[in-house]
């Protein structure tokens, strides 16, 4: 995220308030990425495995799937290539409009990357409000049903998504 939003300062003809705007929510977003991934190496959270990964690894397993260092990697490099080309996406577009003005569809899409990066972050801290409780009572298996959680099983990936 942080290089898209470097490349579309650097390959940007004229520094307008669109290449400005769209540079700044990649090179915030991504920047946010890095100081969290940052955050967790130094806190230790990288050198152990996640659950969802140790739980794709029993999927595969259970699939037959043997070269689980392999699978992996295709994994990665598929996931990467999906962000390269759709998350690069609205820098494109970007690039393909002529006229200098914002168009009132733009406005519309800010004011939807707002709301949902206020979802997203709304979301997190819920998840790490409810993750507290009952780690405080010793109940490692609730749901977290409160606030947005109540209506999404993952309101913050959608909003992620919608950012």
């Amino acid at each position: 995220m942080v290089v898209i939003g470097v490349i579309v300062l650097a390959m940007s003809e004229h520094l307008n308030i669109r290449t400005l705007a769209v540079s700044a929510i990649y090179l915030f977003i991504g920047l946010r990425m890095v100081f969290f991934a940052l955050r967790m190496w130094r806190d230790g959270h990288i050198d152990v495995e996640l659950p969802r990964y140790k739980y794709q690894q029993r999927r595969w397993e259970k699939a037959g799937i043997t070269n689980i260092p392999l699978i992996r990697q295709v994994e990665v490099l598929v996931q990467a290539l999906a962000n390269a080309s759709f998350l690069a996406l609205p820098a494109f577009v970007m690039w393909l409009n002529p006229y200098p003005a914002i168009h009132p569809l733009e406005w519309v899409a800010l004011l939807l990357w707002i709301a949902a990066f206020a979802m997203e972050s709304v979301a997190d801290m819920q998840k790490k409000a409810f993750i507290k409780r009952p780690q405080a009572s010793g109940d490692n298996l609730a749901v977290c049903n409160v606030g947005l959680w109540r209506y999404s099983r993952h309101p913050n990936y959608f909003a992620e998504w919608m950012v």
